[in-house]
């Protein structure tokens, strides 16, 4: 009988947590519509956060971090946007991207607020955004399955042939508690796959408020802007001088 009642309450505590889960994540919907476009990839609903002019120059497409999604790059957007045509995205299971199996969650990625690294820094708005996004199940499905990716991926880099003189920028981070030294050799070595490389550290700056503080975000965008330009020139001149291209 005493283990009927523990199991009774337990019950009943599990299925509280479940509705109230349920009940914020149809609110947040409701607060945070997907303000970007829906694109349908391999039968995956994917949203796209698209910002800048329509144009015949280079589309830059940005690839958000581990956990994270598209409002974390608004400062870089909002920065590039009277100028360059920029697109952030939120990969299958993250966000707006295809959220399915959220009536069993209790609501635990809620109260841990999974999101409070990334977002310091970005305006109210986006802030809230990513943090209801955080508090979906389909974030905590999706997470290990990155992980596991990682591997796969790293060979895919370490197998990277040259790029020619193809334009290169690569930013570090001055502040990097952990693995800081085989990181930034990492990104030293990305800068050799390249004839036209650069590669800065950005002081002050960590993995995730570089893109989320706009001090440092403007730094990002400037870089950018400076390879779209060296892309720019590049195929001007190869348009106006193809015997060099022989």
């Amino acid at each position: 009988m005493k283990w009927s009642r523990a199991a009774l309450f337990v019950t009943a505590v599990v299925g509280s947590a479940a509705a109230v889960q349920q009940a914020l994540t149809v609110r947040d919907r409701t607060r945070y519509p997907a303000p970007g476009l829906f694109v349908h990839v391999d039968g995956h609903q994917m949203h796209l956060q698209v910002r800048g002019p329509d144009s015949a120059a280079p589309t830059v497409v940005l690839e958000a971090g581990m956990g994270s999604f598209s409002p974390n790059w608004y400062w870089v957007q909002t920065e590039l946007a009277p100028t360059v045509r920029s697109v952030a995205y939120d990969r299958a299971g993250l966000d707006w991207s295809r959220v399915l199996s959220w009536l069993g969650w209790l609501g635990l990625l809620r109260a841990l607020n999974l999101s409070r690294g990334i977002s310091a820094g970005l305006p109210v708005r986006q802030v809230a955004e990513l943090r209801a996004g955080a508090a979906l199940p389909g974030f905590a499905a999706t997470e290990p399955a990155q992980m596991r990716c990682w591997s796969v991926s790293r060979e895919q880099l370490n197998a990277a042939a040259p790029l020619g003189d193809l334009p290169l920028s690569v930013l570090g981070v001055g502040e990097q508690p952990v693995g800081g030294e085989l990181l930034t050799a990492l990104q030293h070595e990305l800068a050799l796959l390249t004839e036209d490389a650069s590669f800065e550290i950005v002081p002050g700056a960590s993995h995730e408020s570089v893109i989320s503080d706009r001090e440092y975000a403007r730094v990002v965008a400037r870089t950018i802007q400076a390879v779209v330009q060296a892309a720019r020139d590049r195929e001007q001149s190869s348009s106006e001088h193809p015997e060099l291209q022989m």
